[in-house]
């Protein structure tokens, strides 16, 4: 995602259903047909009333300002991406019970996020509730946000690893 928004474009359907992992471990990004160059959306936008109106992507995963019918930004990416974190943390679907006007009316009126749980380690609560702020300006780019989840994983790594140490020499 890193990668897609150094040149300027925007995702626009981030979901667990558009992520796999490959043979060697890495994460990789599927289905690109809802990607754009975020400056042709830009001027799409400023001159198609049509267009103006056009959401897409999965609603559950999808940024308040797009379901308000506003303009996709990089921004909207973040909020996907926040929504899957949640997802990946809390074992949760995020807003797995909304219909689609329930949906509009909570998230994007109300501004109603999923609770993250006590459990959930506080700088990881704390990464979810920028990404998924209300104003996209108040979000944090998605390089920053991979910047502070490297030390996170890594200090995951290193509470985990001496266990797998063990349990290998033990086979």
């Amino acid at each position: 995602l890193t990668y897609i928004h150094s040149f300027g474009m925007v995702f626009r359907d981030l979901k667990p259903d558009n992520i796999g992992i490959a043979v060697d471990g890495t994460i990789k990004l599927f289905d690109f047909g809802l990607c754009r160059d975020i400056h042709d959306l830009i001027k799409r936008r400023r001159y198609d009333p049509l267009y103006r109106m056009s959401s897409v992507g999965t609603r559950r995963y999808m940024s308040p300002e797009v379901i308000s019918g506003y303009c996709y930004s990089q921004k909207t990416d973040v909020y996907s991406w926040s929504m899957m974190f949640f997802e990946i943390l809390s074992l949760q679907k995020p807003y797995a019970k909304y219909n689609r006007s329930l949906h509009k009316i909570l998230v994007c009126e109300n501004k109603g996020r999923p609770y993250p749980s006590m459990d959930i380690p506080w700088n990881s609560r704390n990464l979810l509730k920028r990404g998924w702020a209300q104003n996209s300006f108040d979000r944090p780019t998605i390089k920053e946000i991979y910047d502070e989840l490297c030390p996170m994983i890594e200090t995951v790594e290193q509470q985990v690893l001496p266990i797998n140490e063990r349990s290998l020499r033990a086979v």
